[in-house]
């Protein structure tokens, strides 16, 4: 008995460390799913996103802590592109290529997800590290755009960014979110 009892416990163990199957991007740091069907979600877009935009973050509102982006010490802010076929991306931009964006090829670099409606919600789900060990998996987000801002909201804790919508230029236009 004992012996069945430490193989379902071992068995659960490892069940549990299997992250979904994933490959790296050219960039050599971010993983995105190897499934195309792996977010099995009926995508649509949020109303009022705006296409031709990136909108990076700018506050996090959490257990009564306000931190401005803008002011800290952060080498890197966090970027959401948003595609009409309802695929998102979240890009890491250097803080000092803010103003004059890099290249945010999808195909290149950026963590995948999709966005989609469900109960008069707009959320978005995103493929992303979930440990300190880099164990990939969903992650999902409630959503609500209003003007220039897109408020982001941890479904789990609770916390609050808010991230700030930037035009898009040049070559970044042309990206398609294609997954």
């Amino acid at each position: 008995m004992v012996r069945v009892v430490k193989i379902i416990i071992l068995s659960v163990l490892l069940i549990s460390c299997i992250s979904p199957k994933s490959y790296y991007l050219k960039d050599g740091f971010t993983k995105v799913p190897l499934d195309s069907n792996y977010f099995k979600k009926e995508k649509k877009a949020p109303l009022n996103v705006d296409f031709d935009a990136v909108y990076i973050v700018s506050y996090y509102v959490g257990h009564n802590y306000l931190w401005d982006y803008n002011k800290g010490e952060h080498l890197t802010r966090s970027g959401l592109r948003f595609y009409k076929n309802g695929n998102v991306s979240s890009f890491e931009i250097l803080k000092i290529r803010i103003k004059n964006l890099p290249d945010l090829n999808p195909s290149t670099t950026g963590y995948r997800g999709v966005s989609f409606m469900k109960k008069g919600g707009s959320y978005i789900t995103m493929f992303v590290p979930k440990t300190e060990y880099l164990r990939y998996g969903k992650k999902t987000h409630s959503i609500e755009i209003k003007g220039d801002s897109l408020f982001v909201r941890d479904i789990v804790d609770n916390s609050l960014y808010i991230y700030l919508k930037q035009k898009l230029t040049g070559g970044n236009m042309e990206y398609n979110g294609t997954w």
